[in-house]
């Protein structure tokens, strides 16, 4: 791993400099009668947009993660490369930041684990460091839930904590000009309820401001590909020598990482080119190899080991130093509360949590102990003993998505039959954006098709029997579920009508059109 690090930016020269060339700009092209107020206001402004840009760089630059759970690692050290596809053309992420400097919008899509974030915030170090008049902006899409403020106005507020007086009219004046990039990470993270309101705002937004780049990270949904306006870029897996160079630069045991890499030049990676494709599980792989030798191919299993390897894994840089669950709860007992915390913040689209929420949603998980486990030391377990929690400034957030959605699976596997029936009726609002639906139907494909999917079906055709011919397609999806799907994602689909949400599911789980199985 480097040791060597470099500043981001090169001064504080080159900060100030692109701050004022960014009111200069903005002054430029204002009406006269703002002038005069608005270069009374400079000298202030003029030091909040340089903070802006140097606190971006100092929080986005240094990075946690399973293996970086206590302190943070400079991105740069263990950033690889990501090749990104589009239609039949392939692009090394370098090019892309480059040709962010001629504006342009591009969605990039991934799924769990394959680097949308590392890459996101790659993007703003590297545009932070060109000294054409571009600045860039990085705001996390989920700051987005739990508030009424339309897209434009939560960009400003943001702007507005490091330039407290910048007017909405310079921040529009601005995006006229394309003198600002905006980089818009994790439009999965946004409340299911809330996805088509904020879509149409960001695609009214790229039209409005056509000079401003846009970079959007998402997970793959079909709400996202129908955007016309975008260019849409794949994250390809990565490639042996990649996976190789991951290895390499994580901070681990030598010997451990000698005898893996040896393990995947050798067979390793053609056995499970499907996880070591995956930086996530790439990191993942190398705590359980550690720990047990040997990989699983069923990813279900894979995830059961490699939470046990980091729940009683070596610390990497002490070689005879194991953590102890402080809870006094066995392992076993830990994953079960631990499934039970991911359900319940789950359930309640949760996935950033102030401590106080954490604990509110720990006393939850822990109501079958009756007061017998201390809260605070399952707190300590969740964010030290295990890492599943990462502290990120004020709040917490779980290691990685993934391993929410695993447990919530495992939460709802591990529940009666009846009481898991139901709940998948309540999973099934995300079931377009994330994978717990997927993952029980692995765990338990009798649950998800046997009790769930099997008997509606037999009621809808039941149903369907008693209708015209015509009628049955579009009443087969609207009597399975009571959800309701928008024009948007109807026309990104080619099909015209009213949708309920079991088309999401059937794709979901099968890849398949939904007029196949009516």
């Amino acid at each position: 791993m480097p040791t060597d690090q470099k500043p981001i930016l090169d001064s504080e020269k080159l900060v100030m400099g692109a701050a004022s060339r960014l009111l200069e700009r903005i002054l430029a092209v204002a009406e006269e009668k703002l002038r005069t107020e608005w270069a009374r206001r400079k000298n202030r402004q003029l030091k909040g947009l340089s903070n802006l840009i140097a606190n971006q760089v100092d929080i986005y630059s240094k990075v946690k993660n399973i293996l970086y759970y206590n302190d943070p690692v400079p991105l740069n050290d263990i950033y690889i490369p990501l090749d990104l596809q589009h239609g039949d053309s392939s692009f090394q992420d370098a090019a892309i930041f480059e040709s962010v400097k001629h504006g342009g919008r591009r969605l990039v899509i991934a799924t769990a684990g394959a680097g949308k974030s590392f890459f996101m915030k790659k993007a703003l170090l590297e545009l932070s460091k060109l000294r054409e008049d571009i600045f860039p902006i990085f705001f996390e899409m989920r700051n987005l839930n739990g508030t009424s403020r339309r897209l434009i106005e939560a960009l400003h507020d943001h702007i507005r904590l490091y330039v407290p007086d910048l007017m909405p009219e310079q921040l529009r004046l601005g995006m006229e000009q394309g003198l600002f990039v905006l980089l818009l990470d994790g439009f999965d993270e946004v409340e299911p309820e809330k996805t088509d309101q904020i879509q149409n705002e960001l695609i009214a937004l790229a039209r409005s401001f056509p000079k401003t780049a846009i970079i959007v990270s998402s997970r793959p949904m079909d709400i996202v590909l129908s955007w016309q306006d975008f260019q849409i870029l794949s994250v390809n897996p990565l490639s042996k020598a990649s996976a190789l160079l991951l290895v390499e630069r994580l901070a681990f045991d030598k010997s451990i990482k000698e005898r893996f890499i040896d393990a995947i030049k050798d067979d390793l990676y053609d056995k499970h080119e499907s996880f070591l494709s995956v930086p996530l599980l790439v990191t993942m792989m190398l705590i359980t190899f550690a720990e047990t030798a040997d990989i699983d191919s069923n990813l279900t299993t894979f995830y059961s080991d490699a939470f046990n390897a980091i729940l009683v894994r070596h610390d990497a840089r002490k070689e005879a130093f194991r953590r102890k669950i402080v809870s006094g709860l066995s392992r076993e007992e830990f994953k079960r509360a631990f499934a039970s915390f991911s359900f319940v913040s789950y359930i309640d689209n949760k996935f950033r949590f102030t401590e106080d929420e954490v604990i509110h949603y720990a006393k939850r998980a822990l109501a079958d102990y009756q007061g017998k486990v201390n809260v605070q030391s399952f707190f300590h377990d969740l964010c030290v003993t295990s890492s599943m929690l990462i502290r990120e400034g004020r709040h917490y957030v779980f290691a990685h998505r993934s391993f929410q959605e695993y447990f919530t699976a495992v939460f709802i596997n591990s529940i009666e039959t009846s009481n898991a029936v139901s709940m998948l009726d309540l999973v099934t609002r995300r079931a377009a954006m994330d994978g717990v639906l997927s993952l029980l139907a692995a765990m338990n494909p009798s649950l998800v098709e046997g009790q769930w999917i099997l008997p509606r079906l037999i009621a809808i055709n039941r149903e369907m029997k008693k209708l015209e011919k015509e009628q049955r397609e579009v009443a087969f999806v609207e009597r399975w579920f009571v959800t309701e799907v928008s024009e948007e994602r109807i026309e990104s689909i080619g099909y015209r009508g009213k949708l309920g949400f079991g088309l999401y599911i059937i794709l979901t789980l099968y890849g398949r059109p939904f007029y196949e199985f009516a």
